[in-house]
Parts: structure tokens; sequence; C-alpha cells
């Protein structure tokens, strides 16, 4: 209570409340208002601080999760039977990836003198080619990844490209890019439609610059030793690329009849393959002249069928006016394309629904 005097004489009574906090308003501050602030930076504060501490957890946890990635990488493919570094790889996957990109390799699209591919979807929606690798001796894979770190370097618009590799838990697995329309003895055999002559002419050039950057593309001459269809993958508008390619290395000389008779390459096969001669890219020249004649006349160059009469029932005449008949057992039509080329009877080879181009 303060007490002040007028100049009239009188008294004035003011009366005060100690200790009650000013604005810079000059008003009051209401101790009430202090609970709703408190009730919520309080909680915001926790929520913030529990925020910063997952976000560090998080961290911690993907930090060693890289460090095991690492060592393992570094640690050996064969699950501690061997130990190798080699530079270069191309991206890694884990078998466990791959088992779930392909479905528990549940969809086969083929077979090769290799392993077989399955057909696999990554988690971005993109479509793979799967191999599963097999028929390799400790020796070959010793040299898998180094010859894979040489596959996966090589880039060209018509050779198929190595996005990956699995070498876990003694699985073997190449990711290749995934070639929508198959191979080409199914596009040149099968019963969809007929391939157009500019369209044999596409795949024979793809197929022949792909073929020609192995053996003088690259840095090291790569020999494919087993080019036929179905090593010639078709992608849209029948983009010809050439695949299995630099894996023949994992093969010594010595294993040349083994790798002869586990790819199934009858009609392919060049001289050399059969005799002691060195193997060069000659032997794909000649494997590749053999596809030629299958994309321009359409059919095989070498049928089994089953023999029906023998031999010296069948007239010469026959024999010189068309291919060896199922009743000779054996249609070999390279020995027909010669006998035509000697008689200058070329529109005889090309195949029937492509003549009137």
């Amino acid at each position: 209570m303060m007490v002040r005097s007028t100049s009239n004489g009188r008294l004035g009574f003011i009366k005060t409340v100690v200790g009650a906090p000013r604005t810079s308003f000059g008003g009051f501050v209401n101790e009430s208002m202090h609970f709703p602030v408190v009730a919520v930076v309080l909680p915001l504060c926790g929520i913030l601080f529990f925020f910063l501490v997952g976000i560090l957890l998080w961290r911690r946890y993907r930090l060693e999760s890289i460090r095991k990635k690492k060592r393992s990488n570094s640690s050996s493919s064969y699950s501690g039977d061997l130990e190798f570094s080699i530079s270069g790889l191309p991206l890694r996957f884990e078998y466990e990836e791959l088992m779930i990109a392909t479905e528990n390799f549940k969809t086969k699209i083929g077979t090769g003198g290799f392993g077989t591919v399955y057909k696999g979807t990554l988690p971005d929606k993109t479509h793979v080619a799967v191999k599963r690798i097999t028929n390799l001796g400790l020796r070959g894979k010793k040299d898998f990844c180094t010859e894979i770190a040489v596959i996966g370097n090589i880039h060209h618009v018509n050779l198929v490209k190595l996005k990956g590799y699995c070498a876990q838990r003694r699985q073997w697995l190449l990711v290749y890019e995934y070639m929508n329309r198959g191979s080409l003895d199914k596009t040149l055999f099968g019963s969809g439609p007929v391939l157009e002559w500019q369209e044999r002419v596409d795949i024979a050039l793809g197929a022949a610059r792909g073929l020609a950057y192995l053996h003088s593309g690259c840095e090291h001459k790569i020999v494919h030793c087993d080019v036929k269809p179905e090593n010639i993958l078709l992608h849209d508008h029948f983009q010809a690329k050439i695949s299995d390619f630099g894996l023949s290395k994992l093969l010594n000389r010595e294993e040349s009849s083994l790798f002869t008779t586990m790819r199934g390459t009858r009609g392919y096969l060049s001289p050399e393959w059969l005799t002691s001669s060195t193997i060069s890219d000659k032997t794909d020249v000649y494997s590749f002249g053999m596809v030629l004649l299958e994309i321009v006349s359409g059919r095989k160059n070498c049928v089994v069928r089953a023999q029906t009469h023998s031999l010296d029932e069948s007239s010469s005449s026959d024999r010189e006016s068309s291919p060896p008949s199922a009743a000779q057992g054996l249609i070999y039509f390279p020995l027909y394309a010669l006998e035509m080329h000697e008689q200058g009877r070329y529109l005889e080879l090309v195949d029937q629904d492509c003549r009137a181009e």
C-alpha cells in the first residue's frame, strides 16, 4: 500500500502486488500460462531426443553392415576353401538376392554349355537373365572371377552386357541383361512369324560387328569358340547381340572334347576342334559362316532323323537335286550349299518365304 499526497491536501492510496512479473509492454504475466508451454515443449524435446538416438543407431547399424560386406567381399568366395582378391569385378549379388529375383530359379529360358539360364526381376523391376554355372572344376573356379572381371569391362552394342555375378556358397552365377526376343534359333526355326529378308540382314550384320569387336576391338583378343544361333540373342527391333563370350577360357585345350560334347555344337565346329590345330579367331569365322547359311536358308545345317531306307535305295538323281534326305538319316545342308555354289544356283539356298523379296 502506498500513500500519496495531492495538491489539495487529500491522500491517495495505491494498491500494489508484490513480485508480479512485468512484460515488455508494462503488463503482468499470468502464471497459469507456464503450464501449457511446458506441456508442449517437453514432449517435443523427448521426440527430438529419441529421433536423434534412432538416427545414431541406424548409422551405426549401417556402418556395421558395410564393414561386414567389405569383409565378405575381401574374404574367400569359396567360403573358406580358397582365398583370392581380383580387381575390376562387376556388381556382386548375394545368392539370396538372385533366389528372390528368379523366384527360386523358377522360369528357365535356356540351357547352355556351362549351365542353365533363368529369367529374373530385380527390385527396381529390371529384367535380367541369370546363368547358373555348372561343369567347372577347381581350376575353372579359380579362373572364374578373373574371366568375369575381363568380361564385365567389355562393352559393345552387339554384345550382351554382363551386369553382375555371384560367387557364394559354392554357387556361381552370372547376371546378364535380358533380351526380350530370345535366341536366334527360336526366332529362325520356331513357329512364330517368318523373318523378313531385311531383318535377317540386320541380324547378320549385328552379329558380325559383335564378333569383329571380340577379335580386334578388345585389349586382348577373345575367341568365342561356340558361335551358333543359340548364342546370338535378339532385343527390340531384332538387334543382335552375342552372348557367352569369354567363358571358353575356363576350359583348357585338353578339355576341348568335353567342351564339344557338352555344348552340343554339331554343325558349327571348325576342323580345328577335331584336330590338334591351334584354335584361333578363324574358328569363330567358320562357325559364323555356318550361322549365315542358316539365316539365309531358314533351316538348320545339321538334322538327324530316323533312317527309313538304306542309302542304296536312294537314286543318284535325287541326291544331285536336293540335300541329303531323311532316308539317309542325316541332313547336312552345307554339302548341298557347296553343290549349289558349284552350279551357280544360289537362289536355291534362300528361304522360300524370302525369295520374292
